[in-house]
């Protein structure tokens, strides 16, 4: 019987992360593949997953056993007429991107993930009032429980994505579901077979001990802490490589492993002892911020993962060590669903509006560590005399920092010397006190002065945050320049004369100058289309009579280039008679419904450091080569820290019967006092007269196809695909 349970509760689960991946990558397209996609998204799940605690909390406290096999088994047949899972014929609009996103979610999985959700708690519950040994602690079953979304988050990016299209995926999970539900009801027929008599129940509920708030408090905020962080270390990562959802299951994956070995009762390592793991990782991840670290992307990615997984493990091993009886097990898991819920609503909702950064990640770091130093304080001194040292210290410990970055604020800018003070504060707090309370509380404070000291850095003009991202202005003596996450995405000089003189990645000697060129042969007026707005610096090359549209998905850019008081590149090409239109939407959605014919498009969308790869697949680059006019260009930015994106444009150009020359521009010191910034980019056309024209230039040059390489589609995309730097 338990084989049976374990392995219906094991089955639901994967469903449930099975979904996920699947509803949120038929969303991302329109949303523009931004990170604030998966957390929304991961909010949404969050909140069904409560509603189906819930339900099933209720089904089992005010029904009867046999009623509560009726009504589900009636709740689980119903759900079938729902599927398969798929986009609604109509889409929303006049919604914010939150909005639509979580009315779209629940059109297409809310009830299927519903349904599924009820089944670990429910049916942990019925096996608890069988008469089987184990049934006096089924908290066992939930690491079976959390083993199976482990697997089906991996199954998605390795097993279902690469032989299954997107409609293909929906039929593998109705024909699952399906499965499920036979699963769940000879579940049910077992427990009804194997019931224990009424008066052993109403025994074992008189032992029970009254249970605080103060009890259920804690379920909550170890649950809801390590549910952040699992969110914040999934935008730090995604923000500067890719949001794809190979990426995305990455965290949750660990996130959910550490659930799986908390909740096994052959795992023993405690939460006091993973605790000095958690710390010394988190101090790594608050290290590498400090010091500004880019690269190398491996040891990057691995401080995030190790963090979570140090401190997620610490939080659920915490949490399984204060679990109830079996009677208040509904209760207990609903609890932890609403603290998971509570970490992405964090996230999702209140931190864009709170914060200017990323705040939210090192907050949740920082409370996980302060949920569990307690459980390996010395017990001859009160919780609280800890709390107060730890937090004295931090305090100090931050406003030495301040102190420091006020009349020495030329330290910011240069990273060694962020790396001492970010060491100093480490040391000093470590001083302040010993133990392993308060070594959490100095790495508490080392983490809290690296946000701190980041969003304080000298020259910010401005700093903003919106759905899609953290953006920053910052000005020198000479130029002002657009950040977004860690990469710059736009600069202008401040001198009159300068000032209209395109520069970084789009300089007049590097390759977008070449390709202007090309494109204005006889100094006829131009059509462009550029996908990505940033500072606006496309603008710059724009003539009397010219006509620009800008495809920005975020209105805060937009906000940002039209402000005079930041960057004066659009309302100077306005001056000169240049028509420029910025339209707020997604790219590639926005000129699929253009009716114009393009000279020139320009694909340059990166959010921070991440592949747009909605924007780069074989349809994508056919929609785009539909809108160019005859001897029409399509250019693409393809610089990136980590991998080498023109491969995969130049494949998939093919694929989509486009020919392609590349320049790769390589940076000298005296580029950079001129402002212009190493970059590739790729020239793509339907007609060989302009590539013929690039490619007599001495730095272009063509490259040949490799009959082996895989492509980005819609239905497919995978990181290993592409080479890395």
């Amino acid at each position: 019987m338990i084989r049976i349970f374990a392995v219906a509760i094991f089955f639901s689960a994967a469903l449930l992360f099975l979904i996920q991946p699947m509803a949120a990558k038929l969303v991302l397209p329109i949303l523009g593949g931004s990170p604030s996609v998966w957390n929304t998204a991961m909010m949404f799940f969050q909140t069904m997953l409560i509603l189906g605690y819930l339900y099933s909390h209720l089904l089992t406290r005010k029904l009867p056993f046999k009623a509560q096999f009726l009504v589900h088994g009636a709740v689980l047949a119903c759900v079938v007429l729902t599927l398969p899972i798929g986009l609604p014929a109509v889409l929303y609009s006049g919604m914010t991107p939150t909005g639509w996103l979580l009315a779209t979610l629940t059109v297409v999985a809310g009830l299927p993930y519903f349904a599924a959700a009820t089944t670990g708690p429910l049916l942990q519950s019925w096996f608890g009032a069988t008469t089987d040994p184990r049934a006096k602690d089924p908290y066992f079953l939930y690491a079976a429980s959390n083993a199976g979304s482990f697997v089906g988050l991996l199954c998605f990016p390795f097993l279902i994505e690469p032989v299954f299209a997107i409609d293909g995926q929906a039929e593998v999970w109705t024909a699952g579901y399906c499965i499920l539900v036979a699963m769940v009801l000879l579940s049910g027929m077992l427990a009804l077979r194997h019931r224990k008599p009424p008066e052993a129940v109403e025994e074992i509920a008189k032992e029970v001990k009254r249970l605080g708030w103060r009890t259920r408090l804690l379920w909550i905020a170890l649950a809801a802490a390590p549910s952040s962080m699992s969110l914040g270390a999934t935008a730090a990562i995604t923000m500067d490589v890719a949001a794809v959802p190979l990426l995305w299951i990455g965290p949750l994956s660990i996130y959910l492993l550490t659930y799986m070995l908390a909740f096994s009762g052959r795992f023993k390592i405690s939460s006091s002892a993973a605790g000095w793991f958690a710390m010394l990782a988190s101090l790594a991840v608050a290290m590498n911020a400090v010091a500004n670290l880019n690269r190398p992307l491996i040891w990057l990615v691995a401080a995030h993962l190790a963090a979570l997984a140090g401190c997620a493990y610490a939080c659920h091993r915490r949490l399984y060590e204060l679990r109830p009886d079996v009677s208040r097990l509904t209760e207990f898991y609903l609890l932890a669903a609403v603290g998971g819920a509570l970490g992405g609503v964090f996230n999702a909702l209140l931190a864009p509006s709170l914060f200017n950064s990323f705040l939210e990640y090192p907050l949740a770091m920082a409370a996980c560590l302060l949920l569990i130093a307690p459980t390996a304080a010395a017990r001859s001194v009160r919780w609280w005399k800890h709390a107060a040292m730890a937090v004295s210290a931090a305090g100090l410990v931050i406003l030495a920092g301040w102190a420091l970055s006020g009349p020495l604020s030329w330290w910011s800018s240069i990273p060694i010397y962020t790396s001492v003070i970010g060491a100093v504060c480490f040391l000093s707090a470590l001083f302040f006190a010993g133990g392993q309370y308060r070594f959490a509380a100095a790495i508490f404070a080392a983490i809290l002065f690296t946000a701190f000291q980041r969003e304080s850095q000298r020259g910010l003009l401005f700093s903003g945050r919106s759905f899609f991202g953290v953006y920053t202005v910052y000005r020198d003596e000479t130029r002002t320049r657009i950040t977004h996450g860690s990469t710059m995405h736009g600069m202008q000089f401040l001198d009159a004369k300068l000032s209209r003189i395109p520069t970084s990645y789009y300089h007049p000697q590097g390759p977008l100058g070449d390709i202007f060129a090309v494109a204005r042969a006889g100094d006829r007026p131009l059509r462009i289309a550029a996908v990505g707005l940033g500072a606006g610096t496309v603008a710059a090359y724009g003539m009397k009579g010219d006509e620009i549209t800008f495809f920005e998905i975020d209105p805060l850019v937009k906000r940002i280039a039209e402000d005079k008081a930041m960057f004066t590149y659009i309302s100077q090409a306005r001056e000169r008679g240049v028509v420029v239109r910025i339209v707020i939407g997604d790219g590639r959605i926005g000129l699929a419904v253009s009716e114009q014919k393009f000279d020139l498009i320009i694909l340059d969308a990166f959010s921070s450091d991440s592949v747009p790869v909605h924007l780069l697949t074989v349809e994508a680059l056919t929609t785009y080569t539909e809108k160019l006019a005859p001897y029409g260009i399509l250019a693409v930015h393809t610089s990136n820290r980590h991998f080498d994106l023109g491969v995969m444009v130049l494949h998939a150009g093919a694929r989509a019967e486009l020919m392609c020359a590349i320049r790769e521009d390589q940076m000298k010191e005296s580029d950079a006092r001129r402002g212009r910034t190493q970059s590739t980019w790729l020239a793509l056309s339907q007609s060989k007269e302009p590539l013929k024209a690039l490619i007599k230039r001495p730095e272009w040059f063509t490259a040949f196809l490799n009959p082996k390489q895989s492509v980005w589609t819609d239905s497919y995309s995978s990181l290993f695909d592409v080479p890395w730097k």
